[in-house]
């Protein structure tokens, strides 16, 4: 049976029956189920954590550059949680194979509405349609990985800022070691006062999302 997804950009599905799994991704939409498959399912895999200690310690070596990289490129969006999918989708489903040798899904990702405070959950599409049974899940680390990686974003991005303007004020009183240390020290505080106010904006809104997800699912 010759499976084709419509899968949202660097997004990943896996099919499997009793014998055999595949992974699609939006790259890659096609795929071949060998045989004549009775029920087919259509899932996502939960995620991985992406704030190890290696992982930690490679963005504070290049925290700087990162930083300079962001702010080059104007990478800012602050809507982490809908480029994250903390939904964990299964979809059991027949297929009809007297009438098709071709299923065709078709993937939406999980959305939150920040004004309304709502979260819509992904739907998942086949054609044929067929009997379906959908089970959703909450992937708790999907949501951690989206805060961690806008929050280092946003650390990158100012102590870049820090380290260019203070190493700028460096170069030109350099015969004057005290305005330099002065200047270094200053940035670093406000660096940190920033970093810490955004932890803290960045918390509430995860919370609001987390409360809308398991409000949803139940």
């Amino acid at each position: 049976m010759k499976i084709v997804a419509h899968i949202p950009e660097k997004d990943k599905i896996y099919i499997k029956d009793d014998k055999t799994e595949i992974e699609l991704s939006d790259k890659n939409n096609t795929g071949i189920i060998e045989g004549k498959p009775e029920r087919l399912t259509v899932f996502k895999k939960p995620s991985e954590s992406n704030h190890t200690v290696p992982a930690v310690l490679l963005h504070i070596l290049t925290g700087v550059f990162q930083g300079l990289f962001y702010i080059v490129t104007v990478n800012i969006a602050s809507d982490w949680y809908n480029q994250v999918d903390p939904v964990v989708l299964s979809c059991d489903f027949s297929a009809d194979t007297q009438k098709t040798d071709t299923v065709t899904i078709s993937l939406k990702k999980a959305k939150y509405i920040k004004d309304t405070d709502e979260y819509v959950l992904p739907m998942i599409n086949l054609s044929p349609k067929t009997e379906t049974e959908i089970k959703y899940e909450f992937d708790e680390t999907a949501l951690q990985n989206g805060r961690f990686f806008y929050i280092k974003k946003i650390l990158c991005m100012i102590f870049s800022i820090v380290f260019f303007i203070s190493f700028g004020v460096f170069l030109i009183s350099r015969d004057i070691p005290l305005i330099s240390l002065a200047v270094l020290f200053a940035g670093a505080a406000v660096g940190t006062v920033i970093s810490m106010l955004q932890i803290k904006k960045q918390k509430k809104i995860y919370m609001k999302v987390y409360d809308s997800i398991k409000r949803t699912i139940g």
